[in-house]
């Protein structure tokens, strides 16, 4: 893990992953502020949470302490000062400790690659863990102070968002056969993934994923899988606070074939 560094950050009400673009319409003028910060910076950067509870506007929000690194792409000031931009996730950070919100929120950071320890954070987190297995099942992905505008289009820009991450190095994995390595197990989690969104597709919830390409990097094609896929967001944080690849994968694997059940459930309901 990388030492802690100060970064502008942008609390949402969604879950940004490494590979995921963020379509944002930033109006309040804190975050105005803090586009124009970023933007002068050498890097165009800003770490983005979820707000597990509460509201951000008003102060008394819950944010949660893994979150991940966006990099402003695309960028638009409108006549009436409003910004529309274009972010890309790239990487995964822990929030060591948050500072002032003035001018806007700020944070100490820190990098997390997969292989890194964060023992004394991953204990803190558990019982937020836990309440994100509850509010997974039924949560949505948007909202936040200014509109985030992801969800069932990100399927779309799959191979945008690869172009601009830059994830650390996968660890091993362990699913399936012993002779298997990370790829092989990883393709049965995207030919899941696949089948789960073509069966979304049918009941009209999601677009049809089709031949979109996605990383060859095993890290970064995970998160993917993870954006495509129609999960809460909760169920999202969940997944990048997941510490290596063969955990995540693991999770994500439960965590689609929880949905398909429930989707199957649901088309055999609506035959009857």
């Amino acid at each position: 893990m990388s030492d802690p560094y100060e970064l502008p950050m942008f609390p949402l009400g969604s879950v940004l992953l490494p590979g995921m673009v963020l379509p944002l319409q930033v109006f309040e003028p804190r975050y105005r502020v803090l586009v124009d910060t970023v933007l002068l910076a050498d890097e165009p950067e800003f770490g983005s949470v979820m707000i597990e509870r509460g509201n951000e506007v008003g102060g008394g929000d819950v944010r949660a302490t893994v979150g991940c690194i966006a990099r402003i792409v695309d960028f638009t000031r409108h006549e009436d000062g409003v910004v529309t931009m274009v972010a890309v996730g790239t990487r995964r950070i822990t929030v060591e400790d948050w500072l002032d919100d003035d001018p806007f929120p700020r944070a100490l950071v820190a990098d997390w690659p997969d292989g890194a320890g964060r023992a004394a954070d991953q204990a803190a987190d558990g019982p937020d863990q836990a309440a994100d297995v509850a509010a997974g099942a039924a949560d949505g992905a948007d909202g936040g102070p200014d509109q985030a505008a992801d969800g069932p289009d990100q399927a779309a820009d799959v191979a945008a968002g690869a172009a601009g991450a830059a994830p650390g190095g996968p660890d091993p994995i362990g699913t399936g056969p012993a002779d298997a390595g990370p790829t092989d197990a990883i393709d049965r989690l995207e030919r899941s993934v696949r089948d789960l969104i073509t069966l979304a597709a049918e009941l009209g919830l999601v677009p049809t994923l089709e031949d979109a390409p996605l990383s060859a990097d095993d890290e970064l094609r995970v998160y993917q899988l993870a954006t495509v896929s129609p999960l809460g967001a909760h169920d999202r944080l969940r997944v990048l606070r997941s510490p290596g690849l063969a955990g995540r994968v693991e999770l994500l694997e439960e965590l689609i074939e929880e949905q398909h059940l429930l989707l199957e459930a649901r088309r055999s309901f609506g035959q009857e």
